[in-house]
């Protein structure tokens, strides 16, 4: 059985990542994260793009695990208002502080652009090696509203404060089911999967 490292240390990504590729059907493949790899640290993020950090986080683990499929990928929340930020900062954004911190730079900043306008989009590169070293790359995106007060209980990161109006619900209000088949990691996937599909 070929092994797929999902280079991150998120337990939640792995997770949902590991829901949806096994819900595709694909041949068994063992998935497991990065540490479970024997990769406890991580690059840094230099990159300028999502794609530039999910190539040095994917080649980062794959220079470790030659044998492996190695699946990395880089995530954030874009906000139109705020052109584009916190984009590939968004973990980082506001610092190393709890999420609750971190809407309340959001809205912060959304007072202070002076616009009304609180169209979001989330966006996610992943990047794909396979054991021969060939790299392939999917992107998904979900647009959104930010809303002024978090709600919901399910998901991570920003899902309480980005809304989705064909829903009437934030990410976060979302049965995980639904999420994992419309989340832009989700729509990301599509990708792998259709690659892991072809190769496994």
């Amino acid at each position: 059985m070929q092994t797929l490292i999902v280079a991150t240390h998120n337990p939640h990504k792995v997770i949902e990542i590991e829901t949806v590729l096994k819900a595709a059907s694909l041949p068994p493949v063992k998935i497991c994260s990065a540490a479970a790899a024997g990769c406890q640290d991580e690059p840094e993020e230099t990159g300028r793009t999502f794609q530039e950090n999910a190539e040095i986080k994917a080649r980062y683990i794959k220079e470790r695990c030659r044998a492996a499929w190695v699946l990395a990928d880089d995530s954030g929340l874009c906000i139109r208002a705020l052109q584009g930020q916190p984009g590939i900062y968004s973990a980082r954004y506001a610092g190393d502080v709890p999420y609750q911190e971190k809407f309340r730079k959001l809205e912060q900043e959304l007072a202070a652009s002076g616009l009304s306008d609180r169209q979001a989009a989330f966006v996610c590169v992943m990047v794909l090696i396979a054991p021969d070293g060939q790299e392939f790359v999917s992107r998904g995106q979900v647009d959104g509203v930010i809303t002024p007060r978090a709600q919901g209980v399910n998901g991570f990161g920003y899902d309480p404060v980005f809304y989705l109006p064909q829903y009437k619900l934030t990410m976060a209000e979302l049965d995980p089911a639904v999420k994992n088949q419309i989340s832009h990691r989700a729509r990301a996937l599509e990708g792998v999967v259709s690659c892991l599909r072809t190769r496994l």
